[in-house]
């Protein structure tokens, strides 16, 4: 898992002149920050809401949200915790199929020598759906980083990383992936940064197991308005073993999980303005990896991301989101020979945008919008999905 653009930003802040005396003088005092939002939202689509057939389910729209928070942070010379933790509760005006989603995550960071710096982050998410139990699901990512850097402002990394998806009705979609990487870093003008990445990770999964690599290619700047960064990154299977599937009907319409996509974008809504002026915009997002089409072993991917986020005078964030996205590969959630396990190839295009605006220093008013477009050589896996929130946020 790649490590969230956070990461880079306490790398930039350390490596900026005069950053340790600013560092040094910080005392090590706990920051809380609570806080309560409540959204009405939209949601139109053609895609599947869990990836399957089986049910004969819809997303009602229009529905409300309501969502609490707890953004938290302790900064001291040389060691620093951030974290969040978040939970949503949406119901449809149409109906009372209620959905209920958590996460939690913690990012623990600590400097030594004159260079170095250690990570540590852990996320956890839940979600829940009393009527449907098809689409439980529990996620857990933890990555441990190690970074060198000179003075120069060039440097390398270590990075070892476990993610694990379990669905307690979609068995098939559920999976376990280590991985190792090594990543090399140099420091551009002031406030930018560039890196190259590799990573080799091996999964586990009922229909198969096996290694790919991961190489990426990165950069990012941090100004005193806002932040900006663009990856590449290409996935490509190296060992794909298939093991036997029992139920071949059932593994044959598991294809796509299209439900998280949908808590991800009131999970970064609600999450902005948490600690941290950077945590506020992108703690959470992680544009290499979505929830909804993670299960994409045995696939040759291509993934272009580009995040900016600009405060628009003292009261007001503006963000943009955007993936380009290219798969190719066989459906190893199915035995080999089978008509539908074939290579295939899919892209998906995919804009978010947020609007911040702090009417005080208890109540912010919030606007979002995404819209997801995806072709495949699969008709049941064409799509699109647009979504759109409106709501307001109140500090404690």
């Amino acid at each position: 898992m790649k490590v969230p653009f956070a990461v880079l930003a306490v790398a930039l802040i350390a490596g900026v002149p005069g950053a340790e005396a600013q560092t040094a003088d910080l005392r090590p005092t706990w920051q809380l920050k609570p806080a309560l939002t409540t959204m009405g939202s939209f949601d139109e689509s053609t895609d599947l809401p869990f990836g399957t057939t089986r049910v004969e389910a819809e997303e009602p729209s229009p529905a409300a949200n309501v969502a609490a928070g707890l953004t938290f942070g302790r900064e001291a010379a040389r060691d620093s915790v951030r974290g969040s933790l978040f939970g949503l509760v949406r119901s449809p005006l149409d109906g009372g199929d209620r959905s209920f989603f958590g996460a939690s995550r913690v990012e623990a960071t600590r400097l030594f020598g004159r260079k170095g710096q250690l990570t540590l982050t852990d996320g956890f998410k839940v979600q829940g759906r009393p009527q449907l139990e098809v689409s439980d699901y529990w996620g857990n990512a933890a990555t441990l980083r190690g970074e060198w850097g000179r003075a120069t402002g060039r440097g390398f990394s270590l990075q070892i990383g476990d993610r694990r998806r379990t669905m307690s009705e979609l068995d098939l979609l559920g999976f376990s992936r280590q991985s190792a990487g090594l990543g090399l870093f140099s420091r551009v003008g002031g406030r930018g940064r560039a890196e190259l990445s590799a990573d080799l990770q091996h999964y586990s999964a009922s229909t198969a197991t096996g290694e790919r690599l991961v190489m990426g290619a990165e950069f990012g700047a941090i100004t005193r308005v806002g932040v900006a960064t663009v990856r590449l990154a290409w996935f490509q299977p190296m060992s794909d073993r298939r093991r036997v599937v029992d139920d071949v009907d059932a593994a044959r319409q598991a294809i796509e999980l299209g439900d998280i996509g949908r808590t991800e974008f009131f999970e970064i809504l609600a999450l902005q303005g948490s600690f941290g002026a950077v945590l506020g915009d992108a703690y959470f997002l992680d544009p290499l990896q979505s929830d909804s089409d993670e299960w994409d072993f045995g696939r040759r991917k291509q993934v272009l991301t580009g995040f900016v986020s600009r405060r628009l005078g003292v009261d007001t964030t503006a963000a943009a989101f955007l993936r380009l996205q290219h798969k190719r590969g066989p459906n190893l959630l199915l035995p080999e020979g089978a008509s539908d396990a074939a290579p295939f190839s899919d892209d998906r295009f995919e804009l978010r945008s947020a609007l911040r605006h702090d009417v005080g220093p208890r109540l912010s008013l919030l606007l979002q919008g995404a819209y997801v477009k995806n072709w495949s050589e699969i008709p049941s896996l064409e799509f699109f999905r647009l979504l759109g929130a409106f709501g307001v946020q109140i500090h404690f």
